[in-house]
């Protein structure tokens, strides 16, 4: 082999190389493109979860107003209000944060997590106020910089 083509092979091998090992594996959205993102996907499920209460409460039968109260307003809830709210959840799950700031988003996301598993064991509950406030995951979700997240 000519020392030119020894050269040549040398220079195209060392190219490889590097082209292998200069990429990193790093999936995860700049600060722009998690906030743009992870704001729509919040838009999206509070204007379905709005849109289902307001569909069901302009049924009499289904705003608690007839004999049926509290297994109404748990029907509501069941089947409009928080189906979104764990779409969401999910959604948000899915996305990459910038590394600065995937410690806060996934806290965010366990906090939506953790509200929701409380409402799921105690309905009654949620009707009285007493859980289902979201505080943390909302408080997380505007630290973040995601108001559309934040008014759960």
């Amino acid at each position: 082999m000519s020392r030119g083509v020894f050269i040549a092979l040398v220079g195209v091998l060392a190219v490889l190389v590097v082209a292998g090992c200069g990429g990193d594996d790093d999936d995860s959205l700049t600060l722009a493109e998690y906030k743009e993102q992870a704001s729509a996907i919040c838009k999206k499920q509070q204007a379905e979860k709005s849109k289902g209460i307001e569909a069901a409460f302009s049924e009499p039968k289904k705003a608690g107003v007839t004999s049926q109260g509290i297994k109404a307003q748990i029907e509501i809830l069941d089947e409009l209000a928080l189906p979104p709210i764990v779409e969401m959840t999910e959604e948000l799950d899915e996305l990459e944060p910038p590394s600065a700031q995937a410690k806060k988003a996934e806290a965010m996301v366990v906090a939506f997590e953790d509200e929701i598993k409380k409402i799921e064991g105690n309905k009654k509950a949620v009707l009285n106020g007493d859980v289902g406030d979201f505080i943390d995951a909302n408080k997380l979700a505007r630290e973040l910089g995601l108001k559309p997240c934040s008014g759960i």
